[in-house]
């Protein structure tokens, strides 16, 4: 999949000190937040089998 197949968006609410923690997080370990996200979602999918 490249960049230009990403097309849908998926909206959160989260309180701002998780929110924070999670970009900090990201930011220390140098991850992509939605790649990050992108992989939870798959791997939810895989184990749900659907």
């Amino acid at each position: 999949m490249n960049k230009m197949d990403k097309t849908e968006r998926i909206y959160i609410r989260l309180d701002k000190e998780t929110r924070d923690k999670f970009y900090k997080v990201c930011e220390d370990k140098h991850i992509n937040k939605s790649d990050l996200i992108r992989s939870w979602i798959k791997d939810y999918i895989e184990k749900e089998g659907k």
